[in-house]
């Protein structure tokens, strides 16, 4: 009772936190609603277009979780793949939180596989990580590109090399973990007697051991990343033309982007709304002053498609 209660009262504290920023931001002159209505009503051509680069995102991102469950033998199809990655999107946006999809693709993955479900699980861990880990090459793709901006600025600097550390401890993190995945689970296999629930955790490295004798499908996995991340930055160049913003060169998003997406994963809204519109707006303000509010108006038109594209998962 006492732990219902718990998530109850996180995820209230989470919606008031995404609508107390966006009342914020609405009435500071930081996002205009009437900008973004208009955006969709005059250029529907270019929301159309951007919601159809948003499903081969999706596309992608299927495509990846598909190697890894076929480096683990489940025998799942890429449309199954495909629509189960619909399905978990469906459920992040009707049950507010940053792993309910997860859990829904989990099930049905371990219905396919009843004796391997921590196994199942463990590669969507893994294709989150890769996710994440392909964002924050990209950023630091970013950074190399941006340096002479980032260095006249302070804050961006700091952000710079917080991505930079970032990227590298992904990278010694998922190496780590795969080389010595075999030592770890003899370490744990020693501790089921005294510790039952470390047996979940057994099976979660025992997959890790299946990766490591397939270390190219996890480079395939982050590379195979790049170009959802790099459709994203389009069509976030795209949403802010569609808003009115200023020219603004094109390898500024390789930067502004990835980092504006990693603050909508972290659980402090749901779905990261309000979250993002603020990262967005202090990124661009930060790289190129005065386009901070059509940033957060941009986000807002993209964030809107997202939800329209996750929706569509009722039709799996």
């Amino acid at each position: 009772m006492h732990r219902k209660f718990s998530k109850t009262l996180s995820l209230l504290l989470k919606i008031a936190l995404a609508i107390g920023v966006i009342y914020w931001m609405a009435h500071s002159g930081k996002l205009n609603f009437h900008v973004v209505g208009r955006a969709f009503s005059v250029e529907w051509p270019l929301a159309l277009f951007l919601l159809a680069t948003l499903y081969l995102q999706i596309a992608i991102i299927s495509w990846r979780w598909n190697i890894l469950n076929g480096a683990l033998g489940f025998g799942i199809g890429y449309r199954e793949a495909f629509s189960l990655s619909m399905i978990g999107l469906l459920f992040t946006v009707i049950i507010p939180g940053s792993v309910g999809g997860d859990v829904i693709k989990a099930y049905y993955v371990g219905m396919r596989v009843p004796k391997r479900r921590a196994h199942a699980f463990t590669t969507i861990l893994m294709d989150r990580y890769l996710g994440l880990l392909s964002l924050l090459t990209l950023a630091a793709l970013g950074v190399v590109w941006n340096y002479r901006v980032i260095l006249t600025n302070k804050v961006m600097t700091a952000l710079a090399t917080f991505v930079m550390l970032a990227f590298a401890g992904g990278v010694v993190s998922l190496f780590v973990a795969i080389v010595f995945s075999k030592q770890v689970t003899g370490l744990l296999r020693r501790l089921v007697r005294r510790v039952p629930l470390a047996s979940h955790a057994v099976k979660s490295c025992e997959a890790l051991e299946a990766f490591r004798a397939k270390p190219l499908v996890l480079v395939i996995g982050v590379l195979m990343s790049l170009p959802s991340h790099l459709v994203a930055c389009l069509g976030m160049h795209i949403a802010m033309g569609m808003v009115g913003a200023g020219e603004m060169p094109l390898e500024r998003f390789l930067l502004i982007v990835p980092l504006g997406l990693i603050s909508t994963v972290i659980p402090l809204s749901p779905g990261g709304v309000g979250i993002g519109q603020g990262a967005f707006f202090l990124l661009c303000q930060a790289l190129s002053p005065g386009t901070g509010e059509a940033a957060s108006n941009a986000f807002t038109v993209y964030q809107t498609l997202q939800v329209t594209a996750y929706l569509s998962g009722f039709v799996n």
